[in-house]
């Protein structure tokens, strides 16, 4: 177990999670750099090196009951689907099952702007390899945010898989669809399970929920995670491939994060 290395937004005393890889917030915002804790920290230059290309991180209003969290946004607009304003979890090791929770507030995209056709991603989970049929890649988990051009906010999932439901380009998608997301703050919790067919899974919940996930993968990714050569590697969090039209319509618009937790196997919950 890797107890020891904090990846917390918002950055204060943190209790190391058993079974865990990541130390969860009880924050109350007393570092002028409450981006330290995380991989993407450069003591030396003291920037967040996942702040590329004009994106921002800064300290935000908390979410959760805490004092600040992470506030992403693009600052360009356009195509400029390099820009990215992230942080990053870099202490995953080859896992076969990788556990995720953290808050989000997109309130300030939950306008008729964001549709289906301006999406954002704002979580992922990479392997340590390129693998695929059909395009190698080693994006194990993207998760989107998307609307219906009514201010409605929807979560988008796709998963590495070799083959199986909605299969694109080696990505899948839960047959249920898109989990609407309610105002406000909110909770998301996902969890990568490496296996073959009948094994290996994507379950995301939502909000309160602690029981039945409200949306599950089912698929092959053993490619992605063989045991002992590879897995779950380093994740993301944060504003990153923007559509051009989203980083048109919510330029400098605030996106917060806040109260990242990862771990092995253990659920981690509100």
């Amino acid at each position: 177990m890797k107890s020891n290395q904090m990846k917390a937004l918002a950055l204060a005393v943190l209790g190391l999670a058993g079974f865990g890889m990541a130390g969860s917030a009880m924050a109350a915002c007393a570092n002028p750099t409450p981006f330290a804790a995380w991989s993407s920290w450069n003591a030396g230059t003291s920037t967040n090196v996942g702040a590329a290309f004009g994106g921002s991180t800064t300290a935000g209003n908390g979410l959760h009951s805490t004092s600040c969290s992470m506030a992403a946004k693009f600052t360009q607009s356009g195509s400029s689907l390099g820009e990215s304003a992230i942080v990053y979890d870099q202490s995953p090791t080859k896992e076969q099952t990788y556990r995720f929770r953290f808050y989000i507030d997109p309130t300030s995209v939950a306008t008729t702007s964001l549709n289906t056709l301006t999406t954002v991603a704002v979580f992922g989970a990479q392997s340590g390899a390129n693998h695929g049929a059909v395009k190698l890649n080693n994006n194990m988990v993207r998760m989107y945010l998307l609307g219906d051009g009514t201010g409605k906010v929807y979560l988008r999932t796709f998963a590495s898989c070799t083959s199986g439901d909605n299969a694109l380009a080696n990505r899948c998608r839960a047959t249920t669809g898109d989990l609407l997301l309610a105002s406000g703050p909110q909770r998301i919790e996902g969890q990568i399970i490496v296996g073959a067919a009948g094994t290996g899974k994507v379950n995301t919940w939502i909000g309160a929920n602690v029981g039945t996930p409200d949306s599950v993968i089912n698929l092959d990714n053993a490619a992605w995670g063989t045991a002992g050569s590879d897995g779950v590697e380093t994740a993301n969090l944060g504003l990153f491939q923007g559509t051009g039209s989203f980083q048109s319509s919510f330029t400098n618009q605030v996106v917060l994060f806040d109260k990242f937790d990862s771990r092995r196997q253990t659920p981690i919950g509100p």
